[in-house]
């Protein structure tokens, strides 16, 4: 039961107060800190001494110690509801997640390192040279990233000559624009018996994977639309 001290004010051991009532009620700080108003850490500062929550607050806690947790103690902003579950409550709908420090080291450096490389163009004007399998000559270079990149997405004619690099240019400014977050879908018209060759350099060497699509599959419909077709 809450002390009578919470009358004229917080009490002064208001972090172990606190404490057992989140345990009692079987709230996670996020889920406490969402029905308060405040931010986890907040909380934390509170079970820890290092803050004092506000008497306001304070008194709002010992009216769930009182009466327990109901959905219509959550804000708003949560848009969700409270289930209760082996003596704990799960908060359902909501956008903030729970801070879990259980995954694998290796799986959250790799994702934390993806979501870093996303902007490596912000850092290297040229970042699609660093992640793919080439090393282009001047004339591509040139190509890309003096003449394509700076203009609107606008329709190109790359007319080198055989083995000039065609397919290097066009892999270099797909991976770079995909960087930027420009394009999301790419079609390639290539000559029949060039078709696998495409397909392959385009694969090992800037890691972009397509699918073949041949006239017969336009016979029954759209190849070109559904979720498949990017």
């Amino acid at each position: 039961m809450p002390s009578s001290s919470t009358t004229y004010g917080v009490p002064s051991d208001y972090p172990d107060q606190l404490r057992r009532v989140r345990g009692r009620l079987g709230l996670p700080q996020t889920h406490l800190a969402q029905i308060l108003g405040v931010t986890p850490a907040t909380v934390a500062k509170w079970e820890s001494g290092k803050a004092q929550p506000p008497l306001r607050v304070w008194r709002q806690i010992m009216r769930m110690d009182e009466t327990g947790v109901a959905a219509t103690d959550l804000p708003e902003t949560a848009a969700g509801t409270i289930r209760e579950s082996d003596s704990s409550y799960t908060l359902l709908g909501s956008d903030t997640p729970d801070i879990d420090f259980s995954a694998d080291a290796e799986v959250v450096r790799a994702v934390a390192e993806g979501h870093r490389l996303t902007y490596g163009y912000l850092f290297n004007p040229s970042f699609a040279t660093e992640i793919s399998r080439i090393d282009p000559v001047p004339h591509q270079y040139i190509a890309v990233y003096d003449h394509m990149l700076p203009q609107s997405r606008l329709r190109f004619l790359l007319a080198d000559d055989a083995g000039a690099g065609k397919t290097i240019m066009t892999g270099l400014y797909i991976r770079e624009m995909l960087s930027r977050r420009l394009i999301s879908r790419v079609l390639i018209v290539p000559p029949a018996g060039l078709a696998s060759n495409w397909e392959r350099e385009l694969g090992k060497l800037f890691n972009l994977g397509f699918r073949r699509v041949a006239g017969s599959e336009a016979r029954d419909g759209n190849p070109f639309v559904g979720a498949d077709s990017g």
